[in-house]
């Protein structure tokens, strides 16, 4: 159970770390991350 948690934590981490460093590389794109952006 604590494994699942764990990959859980991690997806999450992974996830938000790829939106954000897709921001950055493609400003022009609509934002991944985002206060104005809401989760599909």
């Amino acid at each position: 159970m604590l494994a699942a948690n764990m990959i859980n934590k991690w997806v999450e981490v992974v996830r938000e770390y790829y939106f954000k460093t897709h921001d950055n590389i493609f400003p022009d794109e609509p934002k991944l991350w985002g206060e104005n952006c809401t989760p599909s």
